[in-house]
């Protein structure tokens, strides 16, 4: 639970206040992983990865990018993704902060096991990419029967 505590604007953080600040908002906190501290989810765009019998199912959520701004690419074990934001001019005036995304951008998605490159597909709606990637032969799980005599 979120501990509430009083504002009081004179008073000095100690060095220890600064890096508890520090490394819970950069190491533990939403900032370093897209989903929360799992320890495998890549920074960058919120995103889930599931695994069924036959394929990985990717779902990445990536707000105000059209599907012709995107480039996925699988190469060597990892889904790599690359593309740009198109930011329209604002109005003149003076900015206050500036949180949106823009420019170029790339990120690199390891995956768990191989994949057949050639039957992979994506599809696109509401700004969230889908992507499945079918399991070669080997990665795929197998039950096993278990001989009794």
């Amino acid at each position: 639970m979120a501990e509430l505590k009083r504002y009081e604007p004179h008073t000095f953080a100690t060095v220890q206040d600064v890096f508890d600040r520090l490394f819970d908002r950069s190491l533990f906190g939403p900032g370093l992983f897209a989903n929360g501290p799992t320890p495998h989810a890549p920074r960058g765009f919120p995103s889930n990865l599931w695994e069924t019998d036959e394929a990985y199912v990717l779902e990445l959520a990536i707000p105000g990018v059209k599907p012709d701004d995107i480039e996925m690419i699988l190469s060597k074990g990892s889904l790599i993704i690359k593309g740009h934001y198109e930011r329209p001019e604002t109005e003149a005036g003076t900015r206050i902060w500036r949180n949106l995304p823009e420019g170029e951008f790339e990120i690199a998605y390891t995956l768990p096991s191989a994949v057949y490159a050639d039957e992979a597909t994506v599809s696109w709606a509401n700004g969230i990419f889908t992507v499945r990637l079918p399991k070669e032969e080997k990665a795929k799980s197998k039950r096993l029967k278990i001989n009794t005599g």
